[in-house]
């Protein structure tokens, strides 16, 4: 058990009661049916997974979002959000879609809070 434990049973404990169940869309590259024709893959297949995450509005996200917004001279915090998932043996990426109440979202950026290796907390931004 690492020290760290307490803190993630509490972050998955508290999504789990103020937030929603979505779900996560991985799409994953179809193999190739002959071996050597590399460029002739099958379908890419989708595998979907349920998980709770809690949903907040970009602009509580404060030093990061301004940080990203001086760099990219830009106004994140219109049509973004971000939700917080617990370390639940699910690991979030970039080329994932979230499906929240049927609407689909793109990832945007993963944080991962891990102090000493154990992740305790995901900070999924998603373009809505």
């Amino acid at each position: 058990m690492g020290v760290y434990t307490s803190l993630q049973k509490s972050a998955i404990r508290l999504i789990a009661k103020y937030g929603m169940t979505v779900t996560f869309q991985d799409p994953t590259a179809g193999a190739p049916t002959v071996p050597i024709e590399e460029w002739k893959p099958t379908a890419n297949s989708i595998v979907s997974t349920n998980v709770k995450m809690a949903f907040l509005p970009e602009e509580t996200i404060n030093f990061y979002t301004q940080f990203r917004s001086l760099i990219a001279k830009e106004d994140y915090q219109v049509g973004y959000e971000y939700a917080l998932l617990g370390n639940n043996n699910f690991e979030p990426r970039l080329d994932m879609v979230v499906l929240k109440a049927g609407v689909p979202s793109r990832v945007k950026y993963v944080l991962n809070y891990a102090p000493a290796g154990d992740t305790v907390l995901y900070v999924v931004g998603l373009k809505i």
